[in-house]
């Protein structure tokens, strides 16, 4: 008897921790994934890649990303590696018991996939375009294209035209924080 309350009792002990660490790194993925902090750079620069191709170090990158709104969340991306294209495609869907009503790309969100899209081109040396896709609903886990509708495309050829120093900003890693942060 005393064998099988020791048992319950550390059994009771494991499954409280193992609860409590749950909590702790979703309260503190929740907590990344809606800001930009100085963590964000020192992990892309360790998953960094030459490659598109690359799918672990390059779903890595995205996993680090801040969340264009809230109530959002990322389940998928797509690399399309035909014939030079090297794009990434990200998709969006609304969290648990959320509907996204409209487009979440506004001027505010603007600012989130231009400096998503930085890091990304910072973080995989020969993407060439990012697409950001969404859909209203929750997905049932599967990945179902025509769900899903493009917010905007972001290239390589829009950054160098928005910012004068794109090349050194992307090869840069101080740079690259220097142009998120301000």
């Amino acid at each position: 008897m005393k064998k099988k309350n020791t048992l319950i009792i550390i059994s009771i002990v494991i499954l409280l921790i193992g609860a409590s660490a749950i909590y702790l790194s979703e309260k503190h993925n929740s907590k990344n994934k809606n800001e930009i902090n100085g963590d964000i750079f020192t992990m892309v620069e360790k998953e960094k890649t030459d490659y598109i191709g690359d799918i672990s170090k390059v779903s890595h990158i995205v996993d680090l990303l801040k969340l264009p709104t809230k109530n959002i969340k990322q389940n998928f991306i797509k690399l399309n590696t035909n014939e030079n294209a090297n794009e990434l495609n990200i998709y969006y869907e609304p969290s648990q018991n959320y509907e996204i009503k409209k487009t979440p790309y506004d001027e505010i969100n603007k600012e989130v996939y231009e400096k998503n899209s930085l890091i990304l081109f910072y973080g995989i040396g020969n993407l060439n375009k990012i697409n950001y896709f969404y859909r209203k609903n929750p997905s049932d886990g599967e990945l179902v294209l025509e769900e899903y509708t493009l917010i905007t495309s972001i290239s390589k050829k829009d950054m160098k035209e928005k910012y004068d120093d794109f090349e050194l900003i992307v090869k840069d890693l101080e740079k690259l924080k220097e142009t998120i942060t301000n």
